[in-house]
C-alpha cells in the first residue's frame, strides 16, 4: 500500500489536548448499560485474555453510547477499510495487573527512580487502578477502547505496537515525517484519528490506539461532567 491508496490526503491532526486535570472531571453516571462489540458487527481480539492475564474477560465490552459512536466512525471509513477492537472494559484486577507490570519493569530499567516518580512515569501509560468512584481507571468505565485499523481485513502498521511505551505510541509522532514509510503511517493515523473524532471519541495523546468517549478523560476541556463512571462486569 501506497499513500496514493488513500482515495484523499488526510488533513494534519490538529493540536494535541491538554488533558492533565481530567481525573478533575465531576461524573454523573447516566447508567448506560455495557454491551459487545462482536455484537455491533466489530472484529475483536481481545489481547489481554489471549495473553492470560489474571481476570482478564474474552468479550470486548463497552458502554452501548461508545458502541454506537464505533459504528458511525466505521461507516466513514473509505472501502475496505474497518477497526480492530483490541481492549474495551478493564476489570480492576487486569488494570492492577498491567500497572504493576509495567511500573516492575521502569524500576529494573530506572533503578535510580523513588517510588513517586515510578508511580508517575507508570501512569504515562498505565492509568492508577483506582476504587475512587470520583476517579475510576478510564478502562474500567466501559467508555475507553483500544483498537486499530485495518484494511482488507489486516491490520496496519501505525507506527508502534498496541502498548508500546515510548516515543512512537504518541499520536503526533509522525506528523513531521518525511520518509515515504514515516508518511505512510502518518497518513494512516489521520485516516484513523479524523474518523473517530468525527464520530465524537476523544484521542488520549500518549496513545494513538486510546481513544473514549463520555469518561473524565474525553470530557475534561468541554465543560460538561463525564457520563460514565466505574462499572463491573463479569465473564
Amino acid at each position: 500500500m501506497t499513500l496514493s491508496d488513500f482515495p484523499t490526503s488526510p488533513r494534519p491532526l490538529p493540536p494535541a489536548r491538554n488533558i492533565s486535570l481530567w481525573r478533575l472531571t465531576p461524573i454523573i453516571e447516566n447508567h448506560e448499560p455495557l454491551v459487545d462489540l462482536e455484537d455491533y458487527g466489530f472484529p475483536v481480539d481481545c489481547v489481554y485474555y489471549r495473553q492470560g492475564i489474571p481476570g482478564s474477560l474474552p468479550r470486548c465490552l463497552a458502554r452501548q453510547g461508545v458502541a454506537q459512536r464505533l459504528r458511525v466512525a466505521r461507516k466513514l471509513l473509505p472501502e475496505s477499510y474497518d477497526l480492530l477492537i483490541w481492549d474495551a472494559y478493564r476489570p480492576l484486577a487486569v488494570q492492577q495487573f498491567l500497572f504493576n507490570r509495567y511500573k516492575a519493569q521502569l524500576r529494573r530499567e530506572h533503578p535510580e527512580l523513588s517510588e513517586e516518580s515510578l508511580v508517575e512515569r507508570t501512569q504515562v501509560y498505565i492509568s492508577l487502578p483506582s476504587d475512587d468512584p470520583t476517579q475510576p481507571s478510564p478502562h474500567s468505565t466501559g467508555a475507553a477502547i483500544d483498537l486499530t485499523l485495518v484494511h482488507a481485513g489486516v491490520a496496519l502498521d501505525m507506527g508502534s505496537p498496541f502498548d508500546h511505551f515510548g516515543p512512537e505510541a504518541a499520536t503526533h509522532y509522525f506528523e513531521d515525517a518525511s520518509d515515504p514509510d514515516g508518511l505512510l503511517i502518518r497518513d494512516r493515523r489521520r485516516l484513523f484519528y479524523a474518523v473517530l473524532s468525527a464520530a465524537g471519541m476523544k484521542n488520549y495523546p500518549q496513545e494513538w490506539w486510546h481513544w473514549s468517549f463520555g469518561d473524565q478523560m474525553a470530557c475534561v476541556s468541554s465543560q460538561k461532567p463525564a457520563v460514565y463512571g466505574r462499572v463491573r462486569a463479569e465473564g
